[in-house]
């Protein structure tokens, strides 16, 4: 543009939000899209711009590019102390935060595997957006957005190393993504299926289903130790669900006013089958 100029950098090929420029046709490669640095311009809308209706879709890193950066696959991401941090599958995280850390390390691992890769890739491109947070406590806890896409995965700190937890919560995203509606015993047995059969690829380990003291313990453990190990059962399944609330280990106050199943229901959980090699 007649009468811009600028000061020469020590490397003239990376621009704007340190992309390179094509030196053939002078536009800044960013991605997915190209920016017209004379005109000020990206030349093509976000390929994610119907996930941010409020933004243009022709902006960049929502108008904010000293702070924010788009990525491709923007869909996952991580609560570093207020600032997002994009997760993608092998990323390094730099910053000094340790919960941080370890959990994108833990995430990693997950990605590793086949069933880990399956569900996390549907995350990373989701229509809606889903975020890892740390919370007080011990539990964990998802909490899906009421448009019916994208949510909150909430890891309790000091636990961002508890891979059967963190893939627990994680399955709970996927579920919630495909449409099955959360808040039902069906669902937290595929939870923590996943989450076993994820630790036990991992570690070669997996926490202890049912209280051996207690009838139903003892069936609610047979159900879903035959469900992790062999081919899915619907007459297992069934046997976990009725057994869940009276003989699992896990006693959460929450989970005695869930309904055993909602209409209608997805048994996900069978599209990761076999989960133990």
């Amino acid at each position: 543009m007649t009468g811009r100029s600028y000061t020469s950098s020590a490397d003239q090929r990376y621009k704007f939000v340190s992309k390179e420029r094509d030196a053939s046709t002078g536009y800044d490669h960013l991605g997915d899209r190209n920016y017209d640095s004379w005109s000020g311009r990206l030349l093509s809308v976000d390929p994610f711009g119907d996930k941010y209706p409020f933004l243009s879709p022709y902006s960049y890193g929502a108008c904010n590019p000293i702070s924010v950066i788009d990525y491709n696959g923007d869909s996952l991401w991580i609560n570093d102390n207020g600032n997002n941090i994009l997760f993608s599958a092998g990323m390094k995280y730099n910053g000094s935060n340790k919960n941080v850390s370890s959990l994108i390390n833990n995430l990693n691992s997950i990605y590793s595997t086949d069933i880990g890769n399956k569900a996390l890739s549907r995350l990373m491109s989701s229509q809606g957006n889903y975020n890892y947070s740390f919370i007080d406590g011990k539990k964990g806890e998802f909490f899906g957005n009421s448009n019916g896409t994208g949510g909150n995965a909430m890891v309790p700190i000091g636990q961002e190393d508890n891979l059967e937890l963190l893939a627990h919560e994680t399955f709970h995203a996927y579920m919630f993504d495909q449409g099955s509606s959360p808040g039902s015993i069906a669902n937290e047995v595929q939870a923590f299926l996943y989450g076993a059969a994820v630790s036990f690829r991992l570690t070669n380990n997996y926490q202890p289903f049912g209280n051996a003291g207690v009838k139903r313990g003892q069936l609610y453990d047979d159900a879903m130790t035959k469900l992790l190990w062999n081919g899915f059962s619907s007459i297992m399944f069934k046997q976990a669900v009725v057994n869940f609330k009276n003989g699992s280990l896990v006693t959460d106050p929450i989970y005695q006013k869930m309904p055993l199943y909602i209409s209608p229901e997805k048994f996900l959980i069978r599209n990761f089958y076999p989960l133990i090699h």
